[in-house]
């Protein structure tokens, strides 16, 4: 059995699910589109076991060049907010400086 939830955990009716997930600025919890890193609110419950833990509402999603299609998923708000910022640290500590950017760098450098 499905059971859909609101941004805050509280228990709704699909239909009212329906209505909210219509409501695209609802869903999104984050979007760094300079790393590809999205979070947003699903609503419905993705655990595996529906008996063990709380529900899973929110996921964030890697579409980068780095880290792709890396995913976490989270019962809170909060945890989703969190979640979004460690993935955009994560994928901007693992993204290499592009050369071009490196060789500007070194060169202002001597200058001085």
């Amino acid at each position: 059995m499905s059971h859909y939830y609101d941004k805050f955990g509280v228990k709704i009716t699909r239909e009212a699910w329906r209505e909210l997930f219509q409501n695209f600025n609802y869903r999104i919890v984050g979007k760094d589109e300079a790393t590809g890193v999205s979070t947003v609110w699903l609503g419905l419950d993705h655990r595996y076991d529906e008996t063990v833990g709380h529900p899973l509402i929110f996921e964030t999603l890697c579409q980068g060049e780095v880290l792709t299609d890396e995913m976490m998923r989270y019962s809170t708000l909060e945890q989703a907010e969190a979640g979004h910022a460690e993935m955009v640290r994560r994928v901007r500590a693992a993204t290499p400086v592009p050369r071009r950017l490196l060789n500007s760098v070194r060169a202002r450098g001597r200058k001085r």
